[in-house]
């Protein structure tokens, strides 16, 4: 077990070498708070990587410029590749069994549940904290986000979101602030399904190499959501159809990448850029036409829990560099707070990153923990256990999946069932259900259904 990183145990190990006082000058060296770096969060949705990210074929020169004069996260995780309940996560550091938000607000079911206005999170947290909170664009947590905190909120897309934030970035406030931007592109790659036929020059997309996947050995509901859910309409396509579908995705995260750009301008146009930290993520991922899926559903490949992260501090943070350590999107906040000296009111799950940013030999979590609970009516809970080199996820009803990173990084072969991994697929349940008796996880008592949200037989 590390010993928690805080901002007062990360300045007191620096106080030596004088670096305190000069890399967080909202502190002064006798301990009188100035005013303290604004925040600029930017987040998209169901965004798995961008063009430094070495992984793809995008085209991001607006994100890559945060990356020039920041530290990007190349093991980054969302808590679960859904929508709300990842929102939820990243506002408040909390696992979703803890914040209760574990599907969609849009369920089908009926399912979904608001955000508590009572829980700590980002917006109250900083606002009762001296900072101006604003937010722009997809909320996704029910309810109105004022009541979270939020002093201002607006519900924009794309070019009218980006002109929100530069028009309050023009008005030059005084006091400092914590502008969330929340745009929904590449999201829009559902409308691929009506929009395919209209999608030309695709033959030069490659399509990732596990795109040979058959799924055979994998738990049958990924198979089931080709056939009869969502990912039908592309199930039997021709390869070319594929092609036109990672084309369509690449142009999307173009698209939010072009309003990144315009928003980036205006910080530093506005002598802003030197003293705003700037957080660019997504909540979660697409699979792309990895093992031949799409969108997402009842899986936990990279391509889907494995999200972009970013974090810029220019004259404060290395910039330009990378670190390999498992970070999670509940590690945001508690984040955020140690940088600003801000503390909260309640326990994240999530840790500080301030110490890995500034040194990339620090230790950090032995694994990651993402959650999975349901696409509309369909419940298929499933837990995973993530370390540097394997994976071991357990799919309730449907089975397990067990991957060696090191050697399948593409997570091509499931060796669950197979014999001479026996002791490393008990080890890694193991670690699993320890953690979750820790953490007062649910997940046993949870139950799955079919696609229309019959219970099945347990």
């Amino acid at each position: 077990m590390t010993q928690k990183h805080t901002r007062r145990n990360f300045l007191k190990s620096t106080t030596a070498a004088g670096l305190g006082a000069a890399m967080f000058p909202f502190v002064n060296c006798a301990g009188a708070k100035t005013k303290r770096p604004n925040v600029l969060f930017l987040y998209t949705d169901q965004q798995h990587g961008f063009s430094t990210g070495g992984r793809n074929q995008f085209d991001t020169p607006a994100i890559d410029s945060i990356a020039e004069r920041g530290v990007t996260f190349n093991h980054s995780f969302c808590s679960t590749p859904q929508c709300t309940p990842s929102r939820a996560s990243l506002m408040t550091g909390q696992h979703n069994h803890r914040t209760g938000i574990i599907t969609n607000m849009d369920a089908a079911a009926g399912r979904g549940i608001p955000l508590n206005p009572a829980t700590p999170s980002i917006g109250n947290i900083f606002r009762n904290n001296g900072y101006r909170t604003v937010y722009y664009g997809k909320w996704h947590l029910g309810g109105n986000p004022v009541e979270h905190g939020w002093s201002e909120y607006k519900r924009e897309f794309a070019g009218k979101l980006t002109n929100l934030g530069v028009s309050f970035l023009n008005s030059k406030p005084q006091e400092p602030f914590f502008l969330f931007m929340s745009y929904l592109n590449p999201h829009d790659i559902y409308h691929f399904v009506k929009e395919k036929q209209n999608i030309k020059d695709a033959e030069n997309i490659r399509l990732p190499e596990s795109f040979s996947d058959d799924l055979k050995d994998k738990p049958a509901c990924q198979k089931l959501f080709m056939t009869d859910d969502q990912g039908k309409f592309i199930n039997k396509a021709d390869t070319q159809t594929w092609k036109a579908y990672r084309k369509y995705y690449q142009k999307k995260v173009k698209l939010v990448d072009n309003e990144i750009g315009k928003v980036l301008d205006a910080l530093k146009k506005l002598g802003l850029a030197d003293n705003t930290i700037i957080i660019f993520t997504s909540d979660h991922g697409d699979m792309d036409t990895a093992h031949r899926l799409v969108f997402k559903g009842p899986f936990m490949y990279e391509e889907m829990i494995r999200v972009p992260l970013i974090i810029s501090y220019p004259g404060h943070f290395p910039e330009g560099e990378s670190r390999s350590q498992m970070v999670q999107n509940i590690d945001l906040l508690p984040t955020l707070a140690d940088i600003t000296g801000i503390t909260t009111p309640h326990n994240p799950d999530g840790e500080s990153l301030l110490p890995v940013i500034m040194n990339k030999n620090t230790k950090s979590r032995e694994y990651i923990i993402t959650q999975y609970y349901a696409k509309q009516q369909w419940i298929t809970p499933i837990r995973s256990i993530r370390t540097k080199d394997w994976k071991y996820n357990l799919c309730h009803k449907w089975g397990e999946e067990l991957y060696d990173l090191k050697n399948d990084p593409i997570e091509m072969h499931n060796l669950a069932d197979k014999n001479e991994y026996k002791e490393k697929k008990k080890e890694m349940r193991a670690k699993l259900e320890k953690w979750m008796k820790k953490n007062f996880d649910y997940f046993h008592q949870l139950r799955s259904t079919d696609r229309a949200g019959i219970l099945l037989d347990v």
